[in-house]
């Protein structure tokens, strides 16, 4: 059985270097670990990929081997470490150590004294490294944020609160649901969230929107019986302003893995016709999988290039 920074491990590997969703592989890598070691899993993985200019920075200043240089294992353990390190305060600066020890003594056992010196460096040295002065590749490094989007946040509003902007952005965001309108309302959802034994929060101003916390979402019932799909309010909001009625017709291009798809179907009432197209023929099945969850039968799938015109789908 694998533990969490294992698991962790695996599931960023197919992430950065197989292309799969994180949502995906994170709940195809979780099985067998217990909801605790779930939850740490969950919050590496997450961690990893959303500060990992951030993590890649602090590795290149700390690392006597360039960046491009080291070997995948090694570069992800270092990520995962470095993470626990900076932005885990509960576990303890040795634990986080010794376990990518352990890992690089597993999967690349040369590089683990290696691992060792990086990740203790880092350690003493946490709370005074040194980000460029150049302001915008402070933001990027500091923020892990694209240098093409802080140059053109300081352009459009200015250095004080482009830097604002980007620590809000930054943030670790707060889990979404969309009640499914088809078979529930959003505060009845809430209500029995809550009975279970979740934290849930309705936001008031999107009409199907919840925050969820204190629950492994795949295990509840609720989400298994199709009463909820996790969705963040930005992509709920594309949909309430297409404002699609019962009875139209949708087409739906790049529509994995589904969210916006559901939705509309969900507002529409699941009475119309929605075409969701994809480019990827894998993927499809993901559509699929999720109507077939939440009830719906008006969408029909397929895998095509829509930059490419046809006369029907089935051509």
């Amino acid at each position: 059985m694998s533990n969490p920074r294992e698991a962790a491990l695996k599931i960023l590997f197919k992430i950065d270097y197989e292309g799969a969703y994180s949502n995906l592989a994170l709940k195809e890598g979780l099985g067998g670990l217990s909801g605790a070691d779930r939850g740490l899993a969950t919050r590496l993985v997450y961690g990893c990929v959303s500060m990992k200019i951030t993590l890649d920075y602090i590795i290149s200043l700390y690392s006597t081997t360039k960046l491009n240089k080291l070997s995948k294992s090694v570069k992800q353990i270092l990520r995962i470490g470095i993470y626990q390190i900076m932005y885990m305060d509960k576990i303890p600066q040795s634990a986080a150590v010794n376990e990518s020890v352990k890992l690089a003594s597993k999967y690349e056992n040369r590089s683990r004294g290696f691992v060792n010196a990086v990740l203790r460096r880092v350690c003493k040295e946490k709370d005074s490294i040194k980000f460029p002065e150049d302001k915008i590749d402070n933001l990027r490094t500091r923020y892990s944020f694209p240098k093409n989007l802080c140059e053109r946040f300081v352009e459009e509003f200015g250095y004080d609160f482009a830097l604002e902007l980007i620590k809000a952005l930054s943030a670790e965001p707060e889990t979404v649901i969309r009640a499914n309108r088809l078979k529930t309302d959003r505060d009845t959802l809430v209500h029995k969230l809550e009975d279970g034994g979740a934290r849930a929060c309705a936001i008031e101003y999107m009409p199907d929107s919840a925050i969820l916390s204190g629950a492994e979402i795949g295990a509840l019932k609720e989400f298994k019986d199709g009463l909820f799909t996790v969705q963040d309010t930005a992509a709920q909001l594309a949909c309430l302003v297409l404002d699609a009625q019962r009875n139209h017709r949708v087409i739906d291009m790049c529509a994995a893995p589904g969210g916006k798809t559901t939705y509309i179907a969900e507002l529409m009432e699941n009475q119309g016709a929605i075409s969701a197209f994809d480019v990827h023929p894998h993927k499809i099945q993901l559509i699929d999988d999720a109507a077939e969850r939440l009830g719906i039968d008006i969408i029909t799938t397929c895998a095509a290039d829509t930059s490419v015109y046809k006369a029907s789908m089935n051509d």
